[in-house]
């Protein structure tokens, strides 16, 4: 035993532990040890996808069902602010309706995408709330019992699943360690059961207020089982489209096994546990795994990055001085509607003091702009909208619109920095470069989608142009090396993607459409080396221009 305690105190001792802790890799060993683990059972179905293939079948949706779908996930989306209702009413919260759905949109989207065991989520509610006069103790008791019932709901779908209900047998016959994974998930729901019914769960999650009353708890529960019953519907109405056959039973039943198996890997929206135990519960069901992909690529779009992009945008508003100013009640009526004719008037410059959260909202919408445009220049275009840009536009033009869009991207994912620390140059650029990747996007394939969203994100900066004053901000080497590895692996993703997707969309071009200026790896080699140079120049004069 105590070779043991010596042994352990030696690797906690270690430079190598004492680096990887102080990074924080540890907080990634484990999500990437499930991942792989999970990559290794199912490699064989996962090498079998066509991305080019999948890229085809996500575009050929029509307009109308995409919509129809878009606005499914939202709604599901939505019924995840009833936590912070029941919070509200249960801690007394002083905010109102609308403020708490607001409030609820930005902390949950933000929390599936970058939020770590729910640390994005409880920051921006801590925030949120406190800017509405929340007692600390109240905002900390009421996170710490949100991080409890959020898995009810998972928990109950898990246990229709263990008594047959919902279909798993098949996945779990296949791969037998998940039935543990399952198995520890629906006993959280008797655990939490008998754990607020403790001292323990008085003391700190209600804030010594004695038991929770059941109403509140079979609330928490409801709306915990809702969220993820919506996802799962989100799951089935997206596989409808592109899976013929696909059951709500069997499409829940695949979602709740999947979804298990992401929250063990701990991963933000539990990305690679839970695609990759999707792709294998449907190839068992004889679907193929492009199709498979293609479902799985459509549900992050439209369950987690368009609610994302939503909840930025509207924290770049909620982050505001005028804002909360604006909430406060006036002394009379008379003032109150002479405020708000002033703020009408002085549009957009009532809108546009914003906070450090609303800039770095801002900064990462300009980061998905660029990645959007890259996105978008990486993949094949619509052969109907090709064969029309060849009527109209000279192919050296749409080559030339191509190759800017590219350049243009890596240069704004770079300026998404200065944009995060309120740098007027950079807002100058990002403004310019947004105005000319819209036009760009537009000239080379008809992309009126990037276009319209690059639009808005330059529309936001403009409403909030008055609070980019800082000339410049101290940049450490560490810094622009992070930002030089961030441009070089965003790059080899370009190439690889715009390299590795045609074959497989080629297959289904009309004989009419000309596209070898697409399909020539090494013209989408050197545009992707043009722009990570550019970049990197960049990047280069913002270190040597800095503030000492």
């Amino acid at each position: 035993m105590k070779k043991i305690k010596d042994m352990l105190r030696k690797i906690k001792q270690s430079k190598l532990v004492a680096l990887l802790i102080r990074y924080k890799v540890l907080q990634l060993l484990l999500p990437a040890a499930v991942i792989a683990f999970i990559y290794w059972q199912g490699r064989k179905e996962f090498r079998r996808i066509d991305w080019g293939t999948t890229l085809h079948f996500i575009r050929q949706i029509q307009p109308l069902t995409l919509l129809f779908l878009c606005s499914f996930s939202l709604l599901a989306v939505g019924v995840i602010s009833g936590y912070d209702f029941i919070i509200r009413r249960h801690f007394r919260f002083p905010v109102g309706l609308w403020a708490t759905f607001r409030y609820a949109w930005i902390a949950n989207t933000s929390n599936s995408v970058i939020g770590f065991a729910g640390i994005a989520g409880a920051g921006l509610r801590t925030i949120l709330y406190r800017k509405r006069g929340v007692s600390m103790p109240t905002i900390a008791a009421s996170i710490a019992f949100l991080s409890t019932i959020t898995i009810t709901g998972l928990s109950l779908l898990a246990w229709l699943g263990i008594l047959g209900i919902l279909p798993m047998r098949a996945v779990l016959r296949e791969h037998h360690w998940i039935l543990y994974v399952v198995w520890a998930d629906a006993l959280f729901l008797p655990g939490f059961i008998l754990l607020q019914r403790t001292r323990l769960f008085s003391k700190w999650f209600n804030r010594d207020k004695g038991r929770m009353d059941w109403g509140t708890i079979a609330a928490s529960i409801g709306v915990s089982f809702l969220e993820w019953v919506f996802a799962g519907l989100t799951f089935w109405l997206i596989g409808t489209h592109l899976l013929p056959g696909l059951s709500v039973t069997q499409a829940l039943g695949i979602f709740t096994v999947a979804a298990i198996t992401g929250l063990v890997s701990m991963a933000p929206g539990g990305i690679g546990g839970f695609d990759l135990t999707a792709l294998l519960g449907l190839g068992l069901l004889g679907y193929e795994p492009g199709k498979s992909a293609a479902v799985l690529v459509l549900y992050r779009l439209l369950y987690y990055i368009l609610p994302w992009v939503i909840g930025l945008i509207m924290a770049a508003f909620e982050f505001t001085v005028g804002r909360f100013r604006a909430d406060q009640p006036s002394a009379t009526g008379v003032e109150n509607v002479l405020n708000r004719w002033q703020q009408m008037w002085n549009w957009p410059g009532e809108l546009g003091s914003l906070g450090e959260i609303g800039a770095w909202s801002l900064g990462k919408l300009v980061f998905a702009s660029g990645f959007v445009l890259l996105l978008s220049a990486s993949i094949p275009r619509l052969f109907s909208r090709l064969r029309i840009a060849e009527e109209l536009l000279s192919e050296p033009l749409m080559r030339l619109s191509h190759q800017i869009s590219v350049v243009v991207g890596l240069m704004l994912i770079v300026l998404s920095w200065g944009i995060s620390h309120r740098i007027r140059r950079a807002y100058w650029w990002t403004l310019s470069l947004l105005g000319a990747g819209a036009v760009f996007t537009f000239i080379k394939a008809f992309d009126y989608e990037e276009a319209i969203f690059l639009l808005i994100v330059s529309l936001l900066l403009w409403i909030s142009r008055g609070e980019f004053d800082r000339s410049a901000v101290p940049i450490r080497p560490k810094d622009a090396a992070r930002w030089g590895l961030i441009t070089l692996v965003v790059a080899l993703g370009y190439i690889i993607v715009s390299t590795g997707t045609r074959p497989g969309f080629l297959k289904y071009r009309p004989s009419n459409v000309n596209v070898a200026w697409l399909i020539n790896p090494s013209e989408q080699t050197l545009t992707a080396i043009v722009a990570l140079v550019i970049s990197w120049l960049m990047i280069s004069s913002l270190f040597i221009l800095r503030k000492r």
